[in-house]
Parts: C-alpha cells; structure tokens; sequence
C-alpha cells in the first residue's frame, strides 16, 4: 500500500512524507518488489525505489459461477458494492450518484456489502435523501454469500479515493458483470478497458456516474456484452495463473543470486 492509502484518517496525514520515505526504504533493501498494480509499479519507482519491481495481480479464487445460486433480487435494475465502508472507500459518492439514477430508473436498488466506521453515516444518507427503502446494507458476508451477490447484480461500483488494486472489482468481473471504477483507483486502466468491460469515471462526478448506471439498466444487451468482455479479462486472474507467474519469478532471482 502506498503512504496515501495508509495515512487517510486526518490525525495520520502529516506522517505521510515520513511514511513515504520509510517505505521507500524499506523497498531498496529487499531483491526484488512485487506489485499487484502495473500503475503503482510505475508510481514506486518514480518515488526511488531502485531494487527490481514486477507487476503481478493478486488472483481471484471465488466459488465458480455456474455452481452459484444469486441471491434474490429486490429490483429491477440492480447496483453492487461490496467492500469496508471507510471514508477512502467514498461509498457516499456512490450513494448520491445512485439517487440521481432513482429518478430515470425508480425500480433500481443498490446493495452495499461491508462494515466500516462511516456505516451509520452512509444510512443516515440515505435516509435523508428519501431513499433508505431503497439502499439495502448487508452487512459483513463471507465469500459464499458475497458469490451469490455478484450473481444476482447487474452492475458493480467501485468508487474508491485510494485502492491498491480492487480485488472486488476483479471478483465482480469473474462473475460476468460489468464494473464501473473511479479514476482514483490507481489501476482503474487496467480493470477497465472503457466501454468495453465497463466504465471509467472521475471521482464525485456523480451526474457522470449516474449517466453510467442509467444506460446500463436500459440496455440488458450491452450490460451482457460488457460482462462477458468481464469474464475474458477476468480470465488472467486464476490462482493457477498467478501462482506459476510468481514461481518463475522466484526461481529467476533464485537463479541470479546462486549464479553472482
């Protein structure tokens, strides 16, 4: 994780260069560094880390969705977000983008999955909005459960401030859906090939997002193009295929230390 993504809370944000720095250090005195984002590789090592960097996602080893039952749908036009519910998560935004789409698609819901500090402040948001019938908190669910949600959606949201990779984003993918990130996720371009698998959108633009997830419920054709475009892409996140591109990478630097 980056030092933004660690010093979020207020009272930690002036440890942040220090914190900059330690990782940085911490980085250059390692063999090799691993990172689960093309984007962040690039990032560290325009900070000063010197030591070799690899790009290698984290895999996606979800129950297979042809033995998923979906959980039982409450709307017609159905919205996914599943992750803690922590201020750099901006599920707000999502929230209030999702109010707007209520007035083009009123049968729509949106499901939140997580637990998190800003939980009550997020029901107390959509209370006040007049939509609390409409946004359904689920809580904390396991990976059998949470299976059975990215069945049944139609659309997954990942609006993050700050995110290493977006691990959900890749599980809602596997699992045939389209997905919509903000930019902020540092490997949005990477989850995201634009309107193909999904969208891209600034964060807090919520007329941009709300645009998004309107023509996603009127287009059932575009919403199964863009999901299995999900499903290809999701292709190259099995742990098989992770697991073998980390043991070659082991083995190669295994290799160069024995032959220095």
């Amino acid at each position: 994780m980056t030092a933004d993504h660690l010093t979020q809370p207020l009272c930690l944000r002036p440890l942040r260069p220090m914190l900059a720095r330690a990782i940085t250090r911490y980085c250059n005195s390692v063999d090799l560094v691993i990172s689960v984002s093309r984007n962040m590789a690039t990032s560290i090592a325009a900070r000063g880390v010197t030591r070799p960097i690899r790009y290698i996602s984290n895999p996606v080893d979800m129950p297979m969705p042809t033995s998923t039952t979906p959980a039982a749908r409450p709307g017609g036009f159905m919205v996914f977000y599943a992750g803690r519910l922590n201020l750099e998560k901006n599920v707000a935004f999502l929230i209030s983008s999702f109010h707007l789409l209520l007035k083009q698609v009123p049968d729509a819901k949106l499901w939140i999955a997580g637990v998190g500090s800003q939980q009550t402040a997020l029901m107390e948001q959509a209370n006040a909005l007049g939509i609390a019938d409409k946004v359904i908190f689920l809580g904390f669910l396991d990976r059998a459960v949470l299976a059975q949600y990215y069945t049944a959606c139609d659309v997954f949201v990942l609006p993050s401030l700050v995110e290493t990779q977006g691990l959900v984003a890749m599980e809602a993918m596997q699992y045939g859906k389209p997905i919509i990130v903000a930019r902020s996720v540092i490997s949005s371009d990477e989850l995201v090939d634009e309107a193909v698998n999904g969208y891209i959108v600034e964060a807090n633009a919520t007329e941009q997002l709300s645009a998004r997830l309107t023509a996603l419920a009127g287009d059932p054709v575009l919403r199964a193009r863009m999901g299995e475009a999900s499903t290809r892409k999701a292709e190259a996140f099995t742990p098989e295929t992770i697991a073998q591109q980390l043991e070659a990478t082991y083995y190669e630097f295994l290799e160069a230390r024995t032959r220095a």
